[in-house]
């Protein structure tokens, strides 16, 4: 009787019973938006998974999953096992009904399953998306030279992300292709550099490979 007739009541803005109209009306709208609130949870974790990854935010779940095929074999450029390929596998679960499926995302990304969030690991897991998906845009750069590569060939690839403060935040994306000739060269020119270079210190290398990536005269 106390919680009909007054800790509802209150909870919905009703001192008293008055208005008993008002409170049903209320008391019906609070329900359907605790009925509704998981299905908007879903959706806006795939409007931000969408966003994530550089798709339309319009994209239906089949569509989407469609589109993260793209990341196929990515997993393979990284080490970050149990990160970055491990949300690569779960980006190509074919398994999974599409609901399932982002489900499975998002339990990943939050580390609980979503029926479980609190605002807590809905916060965590739209900062792990945002990290993924910079860091798959890479890969997918990557993987870009990588093809262009001959079949057999002994020739390397490595795409490298400056990001200069001092500029403004200036994003360089530094293609490398590198075969056992050019290594084998670098090789020999850090050994005639010697204990000049190694025994620098720190500081002074960093901005030795700095300057050798952003300065323009140099490259």
């Amino acid at each position: 009787m106390k919680l009909l007739f007054e800790i509802l009541p209150q909870a919905c803005g009703f001192e008293t019973l008055e208005n008993v109209d008002g409170f049903l009306q209320t008391f019906v709208q609070h329900l359907k938006t605790l009925e509704n609130a998981y299905s908007e949870l879903l959706k806006r974790f795939k409007q931000l998974l969408c966003e994530a990854l550089g798709f339309e935010t319009t994209l239906d779940l089949s569509a989407l999953r469609e589109h993260c095929r793209q990341y196929s074999d990515l997993e393979k450029y990284t080490r970050d096992s149990q990160g970055l390929q491990a949300f690569i596998t779960r980006l190509q679960n074919n398994k999974e009904s599409d609901d399932a499926w982002l489900e499975s995302c998002a339990a990943f990304l939050g580390k609980v399953p979503p029926s479980k969030w609190r605002k807590e690991n809905e916060t965590e897991a739209s900062y792990r998306l945002v990290d993924f998906g910079e860091r798959l845009k890479d890969l997918l750069e990557l993987h870009a030279h990588q093809r262009k590569v001959k079949e057999g060939s002994d020739t390397k690839v490595t795409v490298i992300r400056v990001i200069n403060e001092a500029q403004g935040e200036v994003n360089h994306l530094i293609p490398a292709y590198i075969d056992a000739e050019a290594q084998h060269k670098a090789d020999k020119f850090f050994n005639e550099l010697g204990d000049k270079f190694h025994n620098s210190d720190k500081r002074v290398k960093l901005a030795l490979v700095m300057k050798l990536l952003v300065d323009d005269k140099v490259l």
